[in-house]
Parts: structure tokens; sequence; C-alpha cells
């Protein structure tokens, strides 16, 4: 019995011992022309820039660590995607959907996605994200739906208005605590709407 079990795990070990630590990167364009709205939704750490021509660019990061002992779906597992869909005058990016990891055996093997995305200044753009968030540009109109930690560094004189609620701690703006609610009006014409648990902004 004790043989049949330690000829079993070296069996197992050597079906599926992974040790993962690698990096790689997607880059995506899309094009804004004929288009009123941008929505993208993200699961992972965003960074939410200008870019400097009239498209869209996204550079996706995939992360991966750790190992898997036993057996696993994972080479079997789809390569992370961004796709695209245009409804009425609205550009829809998102990611693909992705079969889910399945281990049978021990694992610490996990994935992380970082997003980086830049976007024209003129193009109003909503994000729905659910992890960490940073913002820097400027933006004619943004939206922010975030389940985590939002950071957004803003032109104070460009801001028409700033309109934050945080559901969990009070707004920080330039390091001070404003409450959970917090509304800036400017003479500019930039349009913000932040909706997240944590909400730290900083004028420039």
């Amino acid at each position: 019995m004790k043989t049949f079990i330690i000829t079993t795990a070296i069996i197992l070990s050597a079906v599926f011992n992974i040790k993962a630590q690698n990096e790689r990167k997607y880059n995506y364009r899309f094009s804004v022309d004929n288009v009123k709205k941008v929505i993208i939704t993200t699961d992972g750490f965003t960074e939410v820039e200008n870019s400097i021509s009239n498209e869209i660019e996204c550079e996706l990061k995939l992360t991966e660590k750790g190992k898997v002992i036993g057996f696993s779906n994972r080479d079997k597992l789809e390569e992370p995607t961004l796709v695209s869909e245009m409804k009425n005058g609205v550009l829809y990016i998102s990611m693909n959907e992705r079969t889910g990891l399945y281990v049978i055996g021990v694992s610490t093997y996990i994935q992380k996605l970082h997003y980086r995305i830049k976007i024209p200044a003129n193009v109003p753009v909503e994000i729905n994200s659910s992890d960490e968030c940073n913002i820097n540009g400027r933006f004619k109109e943004l939206v922010l739906n975030n389940e985590s930690k939002s950071m957004l560094i803003l032109r104070k004189e460009s801001i028409k208005y700033l309109n934050c609620n945080s559901l969990d701690k009070p707004v920080i703006c330039n390091g001070v605590a404003k409450g959970t609610n917090y509304f800036f009006e400017g003479i500019g014409e930039e349009k913000y709407i932040v909706n997240s648990p944590k909400i730290n902004i900083q004028f420039i």
C-alpha cells in the first residue's frame, strides 16, 4: 500500500508539476471613428491615460506565478483576448470569456492581468473595473465604476464637475478626507463621475 501511494505521488508530480513565473503581453488598437462613447470592462489592475492618436491603444499583460502538482486544465486555458463590439455608436471593449482553472492536486498557481489603456481625450468613456484602477489624463467625459481602489490625477482648472461616491472610506483629495460623497465644480469642460469603495484624487 505504501509503495502504491509513493508511486502515485511520483506519477502525479511527473504529469503536471509546473513552476510558472512568466509574463506575456498582448497589444490591441481600436478605431474611434464614428464612436459616440466607449465602454471598457476590465478584470485586472487598470491604468488609463491619453492616446496621442485617434485610436484606443490597449496593452494587456498576463503574469503567471506558482505551480501545480497534479492534474489540471492549465495548458488548455484560452489566451486572454480583448474583444470589441459596436452598438448604436457605442464601442464596447472587454475580455473574452475564458474557461476557469480546475486542479486535482495541490496548486499555488495564479494569474494576474494588467491593463494599460490609452484613450483620446475627446472620446466620452466609461470604465467598469473589478480591480484597482488608476486614471492619469484629460477626458471630455469619464465615468469610473470600480469595485476596488481608484486613483485619479486630474488638472483642477480643466474640470467642469467631479462627482465622487465612495462606498467604504472617505474620499481623499490631495491628502485631505472629504467624506464619502465629494463634489467639486470648476470652470473647465471636463466631467468626471467616480463610484468606488476607495477614492483618492490628486489635483495638479
